[in-house]
């Protein structure tokens, strides 16, 4: 009996340990579609698609972290982090796919913000890792057809996540936000190439081959 209650007091201790010391490890938390307002987020990708909001880091490719920003106008938490930040940093990149957020810290007043930001919210792969397989939003993937272009309209609500795949095999994804849906198409807004209400049957199927839908709605 008391070897029983020693071992599993040894592997709380060890599963402690490793929720506290490790970025990489998050307990499962599925997506609730309750917390998000997709208006919200729609709003905020149509005020800022052509200008970027000063509470946030701009990057050279922004679609990411643009979309991020509108998940979390429409009402979604990022995670908690760990990571420390030191006056003077300016930013520092957590590389991980288990956690999505971005947090700033004002130490000054003559000092800009300065951030710490996971790779989940600015980066095409990790943003979609995070999404799908750390919060189980549900996905669907296709061919970058008129034809699957007809057939994903139908599933296709505003306010989900457009994901564009490269044809080079390259991970220079395209990441949308979804601010309209009709018969003639699916309509996005993102940034990198500034995009306001543009039909995914317009993009370029010689430098896309796939696009995926995340189910936010």
């Amino acid at each position: 009996m008391k070897k029983r209650l020693m071992e599993g007091i040894v592997v709380a201790v060890l599963l402690f340990v490793l929720y506290k010391g490790s970025e990489s490890l998050v307990l499962e938390d599925p997506y609730d579609s309750s917390q998000y307002q997709a208006q919200k987020a729609i709003e905020y990708a149509n005020q800022y698609v052509f200008g970027a909001n000063r509470d946030y880091l701009y990057f050279e490719t922004n679609c990411t972290n643009f979309v991020s920003q509108c998940l979390v106008a429409g009402g979604l938490e990022s995670d908690s982090t760990t990571s420390t930040l030191k006056q003077g940093d300016f930013l520092k990149l957590v590389s991980t796919n288990k956690k999505w957020f971005c947090h700033s810290y004002h130490f000054s007043d003559d000092q800009p913000n300065e951030y710490v930001v996971s790779t989940a919210f600015i980066r095409a792969n990790d943003f979609v890792d995070y999404w799908e397989n750390a919060r189980k939003v549900r996905t669907e993937y296709y061919d970058l057809t008129n034809e699957n272009i007809k057939e994903a309209i139908k599933k296709t609500h505003v306010g989900d996540v457009l994901v564009i795949f490269t044809a080079n095999g390259s991970t220079d994804h395209h990441v949308a936000l979804v601010v309209e849906v009709d018969s003639f198409g699916i309509y996005y807004n993102s940034n990198t190439s500034n995009r306001d209400h543009y039909n995914l049957k317009e993009v370029s199927k010689e430098d896309y081959n796939r696009f995926a839908i995340l189910h936010f709605v």
